[in-house]
Order: C-alpha cells, then structure tokens, then sequence
C-alpha cells in the first residue's frame, strides 16, 4: 500500500523544489506565474503552464527518484487552487518567501512580477492587445518592480531624490495587491 500523497506548505515546497534541480524557478516566481494563470482572460489546462512551473524555458525535469514527486505535484496544484481563493475572496498577496530580509524580499518580489509577466505570455495575445488600453494602468505596479527606473522617470522625472523613489516603491507595493485584484475583476468582467 503506498502513501497518500502530502500537500506541503508554501516553505516546505520551496525546499522541496529545490531537490528537483537548479533549474526550478524560486517559489516566489511561481506564485507570480501561477497567479497570472488564474487571474488571466480564460482558464487554462494545467498542461499549458505545469511544465513552466518546474523549468523556466518548459522543459520538464525528470521526477524519477525526487522523493514526494507526486506531493509535490500536488501541492502545486493546491497553491494554483488557493491563488484562486484569495483572488475570489479578495484577500490577495503575492507569495515573497519566509525571509523578511528586506533586501531578500525585493528580490522575492521582483521574481514575482517576472513569474506574473511569464503568466502572461500563455494568452499573450490577449493581454498585450492594443484595444485593451485600459488595462494598461492595472499592470503598472506589476512592471514597475521589474523595471522601476523607468517607472521612476515617468513618474517622478530626471532627477527623483532616494526619499522620492523610496516613496514610489512604497506606493507601488501597497497598490500591488489591489492591482492584482482588479485584474482579475477586469478580466471576470471582459471575458
């Protein structure tokens, strides 16, 4: 009789991909990329994105001798699933790790806009078509933390002082959540 398998919370999950290989994008990425996926124009079959979620060019890495593979799986599964509650209950946050290093948590959530930017690419046609203008404002926190000097520059002009660009990242991350969140609003609504 074999075991059931195991759902493993977000921290055991992080260090259970990480047995898989070097390859696997961090947790934090995707939890980006997963909530793209969920919040995105149409549902999608997990065998669009599942291999993206193991290797960031789609190339599954072989599970043959990962122990928990199918817990693992699974519990991929459950995060994509509690993604979609949060967006439902409208209680939303981007998935930074445990570390509350600040510097580590930039990183984790500039893994996260990238993991939510890949996301996009599955229905690339429709997020990034010219009709939807309105849309554009919604993404701005999301492309801000890949690319804040531009950001910077736009909002702040030549020359923003360190307080200006603190008080601007600041900003943008408290409206990440809501943003997320009126995404997936937009699209529930244009869809």
């Amino acid at each position: 009789m074999s075991d059931q398998p195991k759902l493993f919370k977000p921290a055991e999950l992080e260090s259970r991909l990480a047995q898989i290989g070097d390859k696997v994008p961090p947790l934090s990425s995707i939890h980006g990329l997963l909530t793209a996926v969920a919040a995105g124009p149409e549902a999608l079959a997990p065998a669009k994105w599942l291999n993206y979620v193991f290797s960031a060019d789609g190339k599954m890495p072989s599970l043959d001798g990962i122990a928990d593979a199918e817990s693992i799986v699974m519990s991929i599964f459950g995060l994509y699933n509690d993604i979609v509650a949060y967006l439902d209950s409208g209680d939303f946050q981007p998935y930074l790790g445990q570390n509350l290093d600040p510097d580590m948590q930039s990183q984790q959530l500039y893994l996260w806009c990238i993991g939510f930017s890949k996301g996009m690419h599955f229905l690339e046609k429709r997020w990034f078509d010219p009709e939807r203008k309105d849309l554009a404002p919604l993404l701005v926190p999301i492309y801000y933390f890949i690319d804040a000097p531009k950001f910077e520059k736009m909002f702040l002009g030549a020359n923003p002082t360190e307080e200006d660009r603190d008080d601007l990242a600041t900003q943008m991350l408290m409206q990440l959540p809501s943003s997320v969140l009126d995404i997936y609003e937009y699209w529930r609504i244009k869809s």
